[in-house]
């Protein structure tokens, strides 16, 4: 089986970082069902700050 998973990492988590991972997270389901691909945030880091998880 074949792994659609696309790992994206958030640089910047100020006002664009934040609506993009809000957008992401609105449009999950659609993104699977269109393009049959599941996304997962692994890496989110600001200019002060970072928080991994893979």
């Amino acid at each position: 089986m074949i792994n659609n998973t696309i790992k994206i990492a958030i640089l910047g988590f100020g006002n664009v970082g934040q609506a993009f991972a809000k957008l992401l997270i609105e449009k999950e389901r659609e993104i699977f069902e269109k393009f049959n691909l599941s996304i997962s945030v692994v890496a989110i880091s600001t200019r002060t700050d970072s928080l991994r998880s893979i």
